[in-house]
């Protein structure tokens, strides 16, 4: 009992910790993404933004800015505003990331050759321009990109302003998995593995072979909720400023519960179904939240 005890104390304070670092950036589902990569960069120390349009790109109005970057609204790239194109990443938290780069390749010595930007979640523009403010503090902007992807590269260099090319790997009319993906996907599944079984433990400490099967029941329903986002892109990408991501992917955690749900009653016993609703909602709920975190 004591120990039993000591268990659910760690397991309140796992919890909390999950909840109290959560930061709006990501989902348990699969993600918009966008990572640019930039060739020729001058130097490494420029900020890179993308450009939404006002009017267009719905974000600007729904959202309260972006805190991070309350005391750079001196700074020309957050200025920026021609015919309505805005710096969205530092007026909307939304759209995550970062302004500053990684250096991806350097020469023998040491000059930087590429750099690489990841942006991502619901605030992935499908049209947009990119915005680089120089350490010298001169912008540079590329012309309107177009984003048919659900993870979208961008290879872009910056000393002839120039976009390269565009591609990705979910397409709005079909899917293209490529190692990216399934590297994302395995992590996402291995994440909610190891809180799921985790939290499972104190509802089901006594019966350790319910702990294999319901992390075989994870496995069934995340994949299922994977590829339920990836065919129903064509439909997320014609709603308006991304909102279809979020309606799939609310659309689909709740079956997801019901079906665990269900599952549980079926495998365990209905005479236990109080404990396993209550078990069932406090671990999708936990993975969420975790996979808030995860980027």
């Amino acid at each position: 009992m004591v120990k039993m005890k000591k268990y659910i104390i760690l397991l309140l304070m796992f919890v909390m910790f999950i909840f109290s670092y959560s930061t709006v950036n990501a989902d348990s589902g699969p993600k918009p993404t966008l990572e640019i990569t930039v060739i020729n960069p001058e130097d490494s120390s420029y900020y890179l933004d993308l450009l939404g349009k006002e009017g267009e790109y719905g974000y600007f109005e729904e959202t309260d800015g972006n805190e991070k970057y309350d005391n750079m609204h001196d700074q020309p790239i957050y200025k920026y505003n021609k015919d309505g194109w805005k710096a969205i990443h530092m007026r909307t938290w939304l759209l995550n990331g970062k302004l500053t780069g990684d250096p991806a390749e350097k020469d023998k010595n040491g000059k930087v050759l590429t750099m690489k930007h990841s942006f991502g979640y619901v605030g992935v523009p499908q049209k947009f321009k990119i915005i680089i403010q120089k350490s010298d503090g001169t912008i540079q902007v590329s012309d309107i990109i177009r984003n048919g992807y659900f993870n979208a590269h961008v290879k872009y260099d910056m000393k002839t302003n120039q976009v390269l090319s565009v591609s990705g790997n979910i397409l709005r009319n079909g899917a293209k998995l490529g190692k990216e993906f399934l590297k994302d996907y395995l992590v996402r599944l291995l994440l909610t593995l190891i809180i799921e079984v985790f939290l499972a433990i104190p509802f089901f400490y006594s019966k350790p072979k319910r702990l294999v099967l319901i992390a075989v029941v994870n496995i069934i329903t995340q994949t299922f909720l994977t590829i339920a986002m990836l065919f129903n892109y064509p439909f997320m990408s014609n709603m308006p400023f991304n909102t279809g991501y979020l309606a799939v992917l609310a659309i689909g955690e709740v079956l997801v519960f019901l079906a665990e749900y269900l599952i549980y009653v079926k495998l365990f016993g209905k005479e236990e179904k109080i404990q396993i609703a209550a078990y069932t909602l406090i671990a999708n709920a936990v993975s969420i939240a975790a996979g808030f975190i995860m980027l």
